[in-house]
């Protein structure tokens, strides 16, 4: 199978490219925990992967609309 038929069926099962649906997950995954309280901002960054916090604050905002200290509050 070539990658770009993969993409294809990829995106038809999904609704976005795998890039996208990792993203989408993984920001699932940050929400659930930043409201269960499991550690700092920065510790839940640097859990999932991201070099810094600043690096995870942008997509999450770019998901959100909110910061993920102000998820964090609730």
């Amino acid at each position: 199978m070539s990658r770009f038929h993969l993409l294809r069926l990829f995106r038809a099962a999904y609704g976005a490219s795998p890039i996208a649906y990792a993203e989408a997950v993984r920001m699932q995954r940050v929400r659930c925990l930043l409201t269960d309280g499991a550690g700092q901002v920065g510790e839940v960054a640097a859990a999932l992967g991201y070099d810094s916090p600043s690096a995870f604050a942008r997509p999450f905002r770019r998901r959100t609309g909110r910061a993920p200290g102000d998820v964090r509050r609730i």
